[in-house]
């Protein structure tokens, strides 16, 4: 179940509002909202809509002391080209098809 489901239909027991009535009200298609109760995924919009129908809407909140984390510049990233390096295995010529001279 996503969060978004569970709202909507704790909202429309509390209100007895039926899947229809919200959809025609909402202008929202009752297969969407089918699939948003069902735990599926809906476009922010759609919930907006929804939501203002049930007498409620989505707000903005700043967090207090909310301080933006940015990624250590001097911690290497792991890509495909350098992730064996990254965990101490050195690449064999075999390994990547090419021909390797017999001692």
């Amino acid at each position: 179940m996503n969060v978004w489901g569970n709202i909507i239909r704790d909202l429309m027991k509390e209100q007895r509002v039926s899947q229809r009535a919200l959809a025609e009200t909402s202008g929202v298609n009752r297969t969407a909202l089918r699939a948003l109760l069902a735990g599926g995924a809906c476009e922010i919009g759609k919930v907006q809509k929804m939501l203002a129908v049930l007498g409620y809407k989505l707000d903005i909140i700043p967090i207090e002391d909310f301080e933006l984390h940015k990624p250590n510049p001097r911690v290497a990233r792991c890509t495909r080209r350098n992730r064996d390096k990254y965990r101490g295995i050195k690449p064999n010529p075999a390994w990547l098809g090419e021909q390797v001279e017999d001692a």
